[in-house]
């Protein structure tokens, strides 16, 4: 089968497009403010921390009857860097930075999840 010059320009074009859309996606919610981490145990939320300046490179150890965990706070972003788990899969799952994303460490019952605050935000929640 012979790909025509149109066929050709058609895919050129979807191409284009496709990249500029996974940029566009890319970098949809880095300039978003109101993002906040949100610390939860057992269900319940003990810890809401907006990102700023002020956290970046800080640490913020979590100890509740469930076990132990570190974060450790980025431009943007958070992970965690210990824990007192065995299988250390909060640890392996990286650093998270989106509205939305979450890192679960079921064995401590945490849950690390980036949230945004949107009392005063004019984005609709189905973007996230």
């Amino acid at each position: 089968m012979k790909l025509t010059k149109g066929d050709k320009i058609l895919i050129v074009v979807l191409v284009i497009f496709s990249l500029f859309f996974a940029y566009y996606m890319s970098t949809v919610d880095k300039g978003i403010e109101g993002k906040y981490v949100s610390v939860q145990i057992n269900g319940k939320e003990i810890n809401k921390i907006p990102f700023s300046d002020e956290i970046i490179g800080e640490k913020l150890e979590v100890e509740t009857e469930f076990g132990r965990n570190v974060l450790e706070f980025g431009d943007n972003e958070v992970k965690i860097i210990e824990a007192s788990c065995l299988d250390k899969l909060c640890i392996k799952q990286g650093t998270i930075t989106k509205v939305g994303e979450l890192i679960v460490c079921l064995p401590n019952r945490l849950v690390i999840e980036i949230k945004h605050d949107n009392s005063n935000s004019q984005i609709d929640n189905v973007i996230f």
